[in-house]
């Protein structure tokens, strides 16, 4: 993808995160501008309650198969079934360094170096999804969630380009998120 068409992916997510009105719009905004930005066929928007330990899902959009809702009310996963979270954001943060997004496809991990997760792998097979990219969203210095973005099987997988500009949209959403 060439630089200005990720500049201006990176200008209409901000823009649409800036108009809207509502919390949920705003989620729903990140999540359809990040799909978009990166030519995928579905996002999720999740935030990450440790209090609860468990990721809870804010918005899913694009090609949503059975049991995904827009604005699911119970969609949550707990997080000891991603320990690539805590521990990619740890060794990063401890590091001195920001958290990168990574690449996992259906057979396993791609670009980045998370690890591998069976459960994401499966649920990717699962859902007749080829890859996804895996972006951390810090807020005030803090892991406040992850941005998902998926293609289906059979296209191109993401790359490290890809890995790496979606580390520039979940910045752009943090700052999103921010200001509302």
């Amino acid at each position: 993808m060439g630089e200005d068409r990720r500049l201006a992916a990176v200008v209409a997510l901000a823009q649409g995160m800036a108009a809207a009105h509502t919390p949920r719009e705003s989620w729903r905004a990140a999540a359809l501008g990040a799909c978009r930005a990166l030519a995928g066929s579905f996002a999720a928007l999740s935030v990450w309650e440790r209090e609860l330990g468990r990721l809870r899902v804010l918005v899913n959009v694009g090609d949503r198969t059975q049991g995904e809702e827009e604005f699911p009310a119970e969609e949550t996963y707990p997080v000891h079934q991603f320990p690539e979270i805590t521990e990619f954001l740890h060794e990063r943060w401890a590091a001195g360094g920001e958290p990168d997004a990574w690449v996992e496809t259906a057979e396993g991990p791609s670009a980045g170096d998370p690890g591998y997760c069976h459960q994401r792998v499966a649920a990717l097979r699962r859902r007749g999804r080829g890859c996804c990219v895996v972006a951390p969203i810090v807020l005030h210095g803090r892991a406040w969630g992850e941005l998902y973005v998926a293609r289906p099987a059979g296209v191109p997988v993401f790359g490290r380009g890809d890995a790496d500009f979606a580390t520039v949209l979940a910045s752009v959403v943090a700052a999103g998120l921010a200001q509302t």
